[in-house]
Order: structure tokens, then C-alpha cells, then sequence
């Protein structure tokens, strides 16, 4: 039983990495949606992703490119991995013995 959970629960963490890495790309595609309709002093390129940065792209891709879906893929990709990494660390956890069931 033990093993399964320890499969299982590994397999959701790659999941979950999985579709954080898609979250990003969804990003970073529509940064360049985003930078294609900027001057060359306007260009959006932030160092990281930080709730502000996600913030201001999301006003320039209302603005800019309101008929792009990336913004909106990006956000379920990421909700997606995170619930899936986190149900996978858990099972990973009780798989391992450090979570005991009551």
C-alpha cells in the first residue's frame, strides 16, 4: 500500500512541475504578445515573476492583446500544478511514513 502512495504521490509532483513549467511558458509567450505591440523603450522584460509583474502584464494584455487566452491558461496551469504537487507531496509523505493516518 505503501508503494503505491509513494508512486502515485511521485507522479504528482511531476505533474505538478510539469504544469508549472507550462504556466511559465504560457507567460513568457504572452510577454512576447505583450512586447510585439511595444516601442523597442516601452518592452516588458521583468528580472522575475513577482505579483506585481504578473499584475502589470495582465493590464498590458487587456490593453495590448485582449483576445490572447495565455493569461487565463497560465493561471489554470498553475492551479492545476500547484494542487497536484501538493496532493502528491502529501501522498509522497504518508507513502514514506511521516505522515501516519489516525
Amino acid at each position: 500500500m505503501h508503494t503505491v502512495a509513494i508512486v502515485v504521490g511521485a507522479a504528482l509532483i511531476a505533474t505538478g512541475v510539469g504544469h508549472g513549467i507550462a504556466s511559465s511558458l504560457q507567460l513568457l509567450e504572452l510577454q512576447s504578445e505583450v512586447n510585439q505591440r511595444l516601442s523597442l523603450t516601452e518592452k516588458f522584460e521583468p528580472l522575475f515573476w513577482s505579483f506585481l509583474q504578473l499584475m502589470q502584464l495582465r493590464r498590458l494584455q487587456r490593453t495590448l492583446v485582449p483576445e490572447s487566452p495565455r493569461y487565463g491558461k497560465a493561471l489554470r496551469f498553475a492551479m492545476i500544478g500547484m494542487v497536484a504537487f501538493m496532493m502528491g507531496l502529501a501522498l509522497l509523505l504518508f507513502g514514506l511514513g511521516v505522515l501516519h493516518s489516525a
